[in-house]
């Protein structure tokens, strides 16, 4: 057990340092500890460089890191290669090798500190008095294609294999306290919502149970007008859900004419239920629009809307490398500044993003796609898609189910700095955030790993106690 004063100076000395690539998502080097911090029910993300010993904490689940090949760079000045994404589970750890490691912190985990071992380092881990939220403060929602899982998987396109293997995915993505949308397997139209619920294939097992955040009803087809009928079954059994009532066309008008079509429709027939479009806020959509959802680059820049008077989402999309259509090497645009999604970008990217989506006081956020690319996933310059390696694809197939990418372990960590920033504001604790705007953000990981530390750093000095809280430090996983 260590005191109150020896605590703070260790977190203290922590972001004295330069940063050693240990914490949270970053390399361990050396042999020094590295410090860690957790909230209660948060599962923390170890990234292990050459591993020097085998040991795992009860709990833990290790993950190892694999790589593809891209063949055309996502952006101007990024380089065509191997680049590490997939990180594939194993049963035990190998001296040497890389590897990620999820480490889940109990719920009744007793605040406190104390070292754990991990694949021969030596990491100290504080744990604060403040659980994370069960469901994210601001979600993110993500698509799930359920048909490309078959495919990917070689299966046969039926709802007896369709249905439990979507509901993996499903729970990859929950895992990582990502909403998935539009990955209902149903017939259309229906006002069955439990139409092959025997398979695992309901619209309500794959968009409703376990839901982390209200759920998107629909997807933005604007070829096919949604189905009156089965628009009021859905709206009458989900009061808490949205409608994602069309995907952008700003700036074309006969798009902009189809989609305010379409929305004046929708609150016509459900008035009741939330709409959103990945638009601008403007005058023309405001009056049926609950929420706007406006890509990142264009959000509050010059000549764009300066005011929203509704609350928002924010999106980022292919317009964040520079090309949202296929390229050359040649031909690559340079990247304008704002997060990339895709996996030659630098790991801080998928980081930041979540950060951002808080910091620019957006209520939730929204990337297109997990499963664009899935059936050619591990092949050579199989994730280039509209213009970027990995844009719309942040999940593999792995034998009979779905693998995570080091992208989506690190969109988990962006959100997990977000519950920490909302702790230091409940606490009256003063953070900075490393992000200003939408291009004027930190590229530094260190930055981010510094929210939490010095968070902990304040709750432990505020404390006097001998720990965080007056009681004595636990198994952090228990049986």
């Amino acid at each position: 057990m260590k005191s109150s004063a020896q605590a703070t100076a260790a977190i203290l000395a922590f972001l004295s340092l330069e940063f050693l690539g240990a914490s949270l998502g970053a390399s361990a080097h050396a042999d020094e500890p590295t410090a860690l911090f957790a909230l209660k029910g948060e599962t923390l993300g170890i990234e292990i460089r050459g591993a020097s010993g085998v040991e795992l904490p009860a709990g833990a689940h290790a993950f190892e890191i694999k790589t593809v090949e891209t063949k055309i760079p996502s952006f101007k000045g990024a380089r065509v290669g191997t680049y590490e994404d997939p990180v594939v589970p194993v049963s035990a750890i190998t001296a040497g090798g890389n590897y990620w490691v999820d480490y889940p912190v109990a719920r009744d985990a007793e605040p406190g500190i104390e070292t754990v071992r991990i694949a021969g380092r030596d990491f100290t881990l504080t744990v604060v008095d403040a659980e994370i939220p069960t469901n994210p403060t601001v979600p993110l929602y993500m698509e799930l294609q359920s048909r490309q899982t078959v495919i990917a998987h070689g299966l046969e396109e039926n709802v007896v294999v369709q249905g439990p293997l979507t509901k993996k995915y499903v729970d990859l993505y929950r895992e990582h306290r990502i909403e998935p949308i539009k990955q209902a397997i149903t017939q259309y139209p229906t006002e069955d919502l439990d139409q092959w619920g025997q398979f695992g294939a309901s619209w309500r097992q794959l968009v409703l149970d376990g839901a982390i955040a209200p759920p998107c009803l629909f997807g933005p087809d604007f070829w096919r007008d949604p189905d009156v009928n089965m628009l009021h079954r859905i709206a009458t059994q989900v009061p808490n859900g949205w409608i994602y009532a069309w995907d952008e066309g700003e700036y074309n008008a006969y798009m902009t004419g189809l989609a305010l079509a379409r929305v004046q429709m929708l609150k016509r027939e459900v008035p009741n239920t939330r709409l959103m479009i990945t638009r601008q806020e403007s005058p023309d959509f405001r009056p049926y629009i609950d929420e706007f959802t406006p890509v990142l680059d264009w959000f509050k820049q010059p000549g764009m809307m300066q005011d929203y008077t509704k609350t928002y989402g924010l999106y980022t999309s292919c317009m964040a490398q520079g090309n949202c259509k296929d390229q050359t090497a040649e031909s690559a645009e340079g990247p304008t500044g704002t997060p990339m999604m895709v996996l030659d970008a630098p790991a801080v990217h998928t980081r930041a993003f979540p950060v951002m989506i808080y910091s620019m006081g957006a209520s939730y956020g929204l990337y297109f796609n997990g499963t664009q690319n899935l059936p050619t996933a591990w092949a050579p310059g199989g994730l280039y898609n509209e213009g970027g390696n990995g844009d719309g694809t942040l999940v593999y197939p792995c034998g009979d189910g779905p693998c995570a990418s080091l992208r989506m372990k690190r969109l988990r960590q962006g959100m997990n700095d977000v519950e920490w920033m909302v702790l230091a504001h409940a606490k009256g604790i003063a953070v900075e955030s490393p992000v200003k705007s939408a291009f004027d953000w930190s590229k530094e990981v260190s930055d981010y790993d510094a929210i939490r530390s010095k968070v902990a750093a304040a709750l432990v000095a505020a404390s006097g106690n001998d720990v965080i809280a007056p009681s004595e430090i636990a198994p952090l996983v228990r049986e």
